[in-house]
């Protein structure tokens, strides 16, 4: 595929999630089970997330790597999220140990686990932001073996 094709896929990919996200939004307005409710918010969150990655595929080769000036503030922002991570993972923690009824505290228990996961991450990324020498390879395989782990 020539590089003008593949862009307007990707093109034509992110309004079809673009739609989806609409579509799933009116279901989660019109229903009042909230099963239904999470589950087609599970789904069009993943379907934002599926537009921002193709909308980063696109700006791949126009957009350059990360500049050695903006390594320290990056780390600094990221060296925050992770603290907050940490305080979220915490205050989750505190609540579910308190909650009695099992399907709050399922959910929560998902929320904690996904938290933990993004700690994880944000931890990660923050010591390879910090290795100024992380080379693009590095980077690679940081987000394949990433992506291995969240399936």
């Amino acid at each position: 595929m020539n590089p003008q094709e593949l862009e307007e896929n990707i093109q034509k990919m992110i309004k079809d999630e673009r739609k989806t996200v609409s579509h799933l939004g009116n279901t989660i307005k019109k229903t009042k089970n909230n099963v239904i409710k999470i589950l087609m918010q599970i789904l069009l969150i993943d379907s934002l997330k599926h537009a921002k990655i193709l909308e980063i595929i696109l700006s791949m080769q126009k957009t350059p790597k990360l500049e050695s000036s903006e390594l320290g503030e990056v780390a600094q922002h990221l060296k925050e999220h992770v603290e907050e991570e940490k305080i979220m993972m915490e205050n989750f923690e505190d609540m579910v140990d308190k909650v009695e009824d099992q399907k709050i505290r399922f959910l929560l228990e998902n929320i904690i686990t996904d938290e933990k996961r993004h700690h994880n991450i944000v931890e990660r990324i923050t010591e390879l932001v910090v290795d100024s020498e992380t080379s693009d390879d590095a980077w690679w395989d940081f987000l394949y073996r990433y992506s291995r782990l969240t399936k």
